[in-house]
């Protein structure tokens, strides 16, 4: 399809916590809605930079678009734009879950045929504290 990805990162990027597989299956999805829905020869967009006490992703892709009255049910479970039902509409649904469980957020945002997925993950500014059930097997 010709399309292009290309990737920008701030130099020196702060970690974050999360579970690198989930955040994997994050990726995975969005990058190949992203293909899937891309316009032919266009250009894919992945974007990382810190923002306050989290790191944001982004995921840009010209295509089609989101309808302004579409954005607002992307996340929900088996919901899917109209005219597109090669899914089963759980994948964004299932993103948003796994993003929230590593204590971030995720939006989209549809402008002129310029669809953006953005998320923020926590960063990693301490470790965090352990859990009473680990502390009594350490002391057993």
């Amino acid at each position: 399809r010709g399309l292009t990805i290309v990737g920008a990162a701030a130099i020196d990027l702060p970690a974050i916590w999360c579970n690198p597989e989930q955040v994997q299956r994050v990726f995975a999805n969005l990058i190949g809605n992203a293909i899937k829905f891309a316009t032919p020869a266009s250009v894919i967009r992945i974007t990382a930079a810190p923002c306050g006490d989290s790191l944001e992703f982004c995921v840009i892709n010209e295509g089609a678009g989101i309808a302004a009255a579409d954005v607002v049910h992307i996340f929900e479970r088996r919901w899917q734009v109209a005219g597109h039902h090669e899914g089963r509409g759980l994948g964004l649904s299932i993103v948003d879950r796994i993003v929230r469980e590593q204590g971030g957020s995720i939006s989209a945002r549809s402008l002129g045929g310029t669809t953006s997925f953005c998320l923020k993950l926590p960063l990693l500014l301490a470790p965090p504290a352990p859990s009473p059930m680990l502390a009594e097997l350490q002391t057993a």
